[in-house]
């Protein structure tokens, strides 16, 4: 008897250590999750209208056709992610930023209710500021994630400049039609086609516009979540979560290991009965 008081008692130390080391780390990972510490990366669909930038190299490429000694673009994108629990500060530390490496925000959305907040930010900076750019950012609110991406577009950029100078003939040899004078039918059917050429020109000058030096940026998006602070509510709210969890955890475990237990005590009474059981059946042999 006094055995098996012994080991009743072992076993509800070792059940309540183990609800003790579930509160704990489930009381930690609340307390670093649940003001969205742990952040993988920067949410980029919200970016996906705002302006796209590009910079060039300062060497010549050849082209095939169109003009010659184009440089050579690229598009650089920094994406940034950072929590703070005080937002608006940190906020007007972000335009002071920008101001100072003489950049110009493009993009800007705020998101959600107060202790909860989301600010987005997308910005072209000079390619020369970039670098020192990125690592002031880094030190606004508490750095949670942070990815760096440099895509070629030269092709895309010659590209681009061939289509124009396509464009354009076609655009003249249409005109120098028009010119020669014919039915009234013709002269519609010209003048459509000339208004669709000088659209898609348009477009395309628009487009190269973008890669105008004096256009040149590279592009820093970053979001800064708001966090609260450690307040008595915070802290009862996290501690009452964690408790809940524990539980609810340990009853379950509890409730599946106790049908476990009483499945194996089964097992093992028709092992030990079974071979009796078969003996006593009419018409078993000896």
């Amino acid at each position: 008897m006094k055995t098996d008081q012994g080991l009743w008692k072992r076993l509800a130390l070792y059940g309540m250590l183990a609800m003790g080391w579930l509160f704990v780390i489930q009381l930690f990972y609340r307390s670093v999750t649940s003001d969205g510490i742990v952040t993988a990366a920067v949410d980029t669909g919200i970016f996906e209208g705002s302006r796209k930038n590009y910079a060039s190299y300062k060497k010549d490429v050849q082209m095939d056709s169109g003009p010659s000694g184009a440089s050579e673009k690229y598009e650089k994108i920094a994406r940034l992610s950072s929590a703070t629990s005080t937002f608006d500060e940190d906020r007007q530390r972000l335009y002071q930023l920008i101001a100072e490496e003489k950049g110009v925000i493009q993009f800007e959305s705020l998101e959600g209710l107060r202790g909860r907040r989301v600010y987005y930010l997308s910005a072209g900076v000079p390619p020369e500021a970039f670098d020192t750019t990125v690592d002031k950012l880094q030190a606004i609110a508490d750095s949670t994630g942070i990815s760096i991406q440099k895509t070629d577009k030269t092709s895309e950029y010659l590209a681009l400049l061939e289509r124009r100078a396509s464009l354009e003939k076609t655009r003249a040899s249409l005109a120098a039609l028009k010119a020669k004078g014919g039915s009234m039918d013709e002269f519609l059917k010209l003048e459509n086609r000339l208004l669709e050429i000088d659209e898609q020109l348009q477009d395309a000058n628009l487009s190269i516009g973008q890669f105008n030096a004096e256009n040149e940026f590279c592009t820093v998006q970053f979001s800064l979540r708001e966090k609260e602070g450690l307040s008595t509510r915070r802290i009862y709210h996290i501690v009452k979560d964690s408790v809940i969890w524990t539980v609810a955890l340990s009853a379950m475990l509890l409730f599946f290991g106790t049908l476990a237990a009483i499945g194996i005590w089964i097992l093992l009474l028709l092992k030990e009965r079974l071979p009796d059981i078969i003996k006593k059946r009419p018409g078993s042999s000896p």
